[in-house]
């Protein structure tokens, strides 16, 4: 199979092995106009960073009233992921890795992270699309300009209508250090005269703020990382925020959103705060000094092949175990993975089971999906696996060539011993208040017969230990 696909491959590639149809030097050119052209998307920006193109969508409405993916961005992410993978499988760029990022206007944002050998396996047929999915860094997270902007807007509101303390400013104002923040957001902040916002981070961004009377220039650098549990509570607000406000205002009145949105934006995402003036610009952001240039900035980073492929063994697992949660019902208090050089290791520590339905070794199955994933990459510089806990108790410690022989196991399900034999329940036909070799308590006396069905069942019990 390994040759078929090479062979189909060639084929494929065969017409710009010399003459590529999409030059590197054009590449983001040719992908603007193609998106243009057929599928009418004008507001694609596009960047290329290294080893990686960055593709940032906007889109109405990311997420439908199912927490699903709405027909038009699922449509959109198609046909640019469509669009890309024709140009890169006809061009001689070196390009290794497709970043595409969506959000909507609610800072809801999904990011995809794809290598360039599954889209190309995925458009031979080499490999299904649920394997490329599976493959694929795909996550659900928040905007930090969209966030960040709305939650300084909130606050600049709240300051200007009086009786804003230091206290209540803590709530919107995390410290990164003590006593490195000591400034009171200003209550006469006046009117604002230009708000910029650009992205330096996965979960960062800086806004920057500036009033006409009296004078205030003021930067923000604002965070929106947050445990899994909480992200996936407020996405969930903010998908359906923007359809409560059409039914309200279907209905002819106004939603109920000010003390909700309060509620949903005033998590602390304010990591920094600085009254900027000519030599007051935080040295760590000194390439975004100039303002002006920030709407034309792209944010994009350098991507490391041993991250990738961290996060992709990570994900697996939590969707291996996810898929069977019903059957094996195990589930992770802690999980990390991290490919340092020649060793896969993985902590992992998960909640115990006092009554499992199944027999499962997890610890095989992690196993299973690290060699597989080596497989898939032809990873020769990995020489062994390391499973452990947080307190480093080793769980497994596999060579590359045990792991190569691993198989999938078929989990055989735990028996649990019956209340009741099959005599228990002839007997519970016949005798009032019989339950499982004993008398209950409503008995009032206790007949001959079922002392001897008592005592028999006792010794029936001891011969057993006896055995």
């Amino acid at each position: 199979m390994r040759y078929l696909y090479g062979f189909v491959l060639l084929l494929f590639l065969g017409s710009c092995s010399f003459k590529p149809t999409y030059p590197k030097e054009t590449l983001l050119e040719d992908l603007s106009r193609i998106v243009s052209r057929e599928f009418h998307i004008d507001n694609m920006k596009t960047k290329i960073d290294g080893n990686c193109i960055w593709i940032y969508i906007p889109i109405n409405q990311l997420m439908d009233d199912q927490f699903q993916l709405s027909e038009e961005s699922a449509e959109k992410i198609r046909q640019i992921s469509s669009a890309i993978s024709r140009i890169l499988l006809s061009s001689d760029s070196d390009i290794t890795f497709i970043s595409m990022i969506t959000h909507d206007a609610n800072g809801v944002e999904l990011r995809m992270l794809r290598h360039i050998e599954d889209v190309k396996k995925v458009r031979v047929w080499y490999i299904s699309y649920q394997d490329f999915y599976y493959r694929s860094d795909v996550r659900m997270d928040f905007n930090p300009e969209l966030i960040g902007l709305k939650t300084v807007n909130s606050l600049i509101n709240k300051t200007m209508e009086a009786g804003y303390t230091d206290r209540d400013l803590g709530k919107y104002i995390l410290l990164k250090k003590r006593n490195e923040i000591t400034e009171k957001f200003p209550a006469d902040f006046g009117e604002i005269k230009k708000v910029n916002t650009v992205r330096v981070g996965d979960n960062e961004a800086l806004v920057y703020i500036e009033s006409g009377y009296p004078a205030r220039k003021s930067l923000f650098l604002i965070n929106v990382e947050f445990s899994e549990i909480l992200k996936n509570l407020l996405i969930l607000y903010l998908s359906k925020k923007e359809e409560a406000s059409a039914e309200a205002g279907k209905a002819g009145r106004l939603p109920d959103e000010p003390a909700k949105e309060n509620a949903a934006l005033s998590y602390p995402v304010i990591a920094g705060y600085w009254e900027i003036g000519e030599e007051a610009w935080p040295y760590e952001y000194r390439e975004y000094r100039n303002v002006d240039m920030w709407p034309g900035m792209t944010y994009s980073k350098a991507i490391k092949f041993n991250e990738f492929i961290s996060a992709q063994i990570e994900r697996k697992i939590k969707l291996k175990f996810k898929d069977n949660d019903e059957k094996w019902k195990i589930k992770f208090k802690e999980l990390n993975v991290y490919y340092l050089e020649s060793i896969i290791e993985v902590t992992r520590d998960m909640y115990s089971l006092k009554d499992p339905d199944y027999k499962v070794d997890p610890d095989h199955e992690i196993a299973l999906i690290a060699a597989q994933t080596i497989k898939n990459y032809d990873l020769d510089n990995i020489q062994s696996l390391v499973i452990h806990t947080p307190l480093w108790e080793i769980k497994k410690d596999m060579s590359v060539e045990e792991l190569m022989k691993l198989k999938p196991v078929k989990w055989k399900r735990i028996r649990k011993k019956a209340d009741f034999t099959m005599k228990d329940m002839l007997l519970m036909m016949f005798i009032p208040n019989y339950r499982g070799g004993r008398i209950t308590s409503e008995a009032k006396e206790v007949s001959p017969q079922e002392k001897w069905i008592e005592n028999y069942r006792m010794r029936q019990q001891q011969n057993a230990r006896k055995r």
